[in-house]
């Protein structure tokens, strides 16, 4: 039988998407962009859904393109193909994280309904 995850693993999961864009800039900021980073970015609006609703994921999705956007005019890509594939990148992710949250809300919310109608 699975375990519920508690309060602990609730915070790390809430933490993620700002661990990870935090990490993914600190050493785009160190390599600069000839290690090509910037699409990882993307990395922080695809674990936003895991934990929040939609408001959530499009707020860090908001995050992560801003951060996208100063990154690429640090390291010299903004207005290149570069920097736009890794922008869309970033949008696309969201777009997706978004759907995923959508759907896993509406799946929460039928299941409690479920569970309140068989008490």
């Amino acid at each position: 039988m699975a375990q519920e995850s508690g309060p602990k693993d609730s915070l790390l999961l809430s933490l993620l998407p700002f661990g990870v864009m935090a990490v993914v800039a600190a050493v785009d900021l160190t390599t600069g962009p000839g290690v090509g980073l910037l699409p990882l970015v993307s990395l922080g609006p695809a674990f936003a859904g895991l934990t929040g609703g939609w408001r959530r994921t499009v707020a860090i999705g908001v995050i992560a393109v801003a951060l996208c956007l100063v990154l690429s005019v640090y390291d010299g890509l903004f207005g290149t193909r570069r920097g736009f594939t890794a922008l869309l990148s970033v949008a696309g992710v969201t777009a997706a994280g978004l759907a995923a949250a959508v759907r896993r809300q509406r799946r929460e919310a039928e299941l409690a309904s479920v569970r309140s109608a068989r008490q």
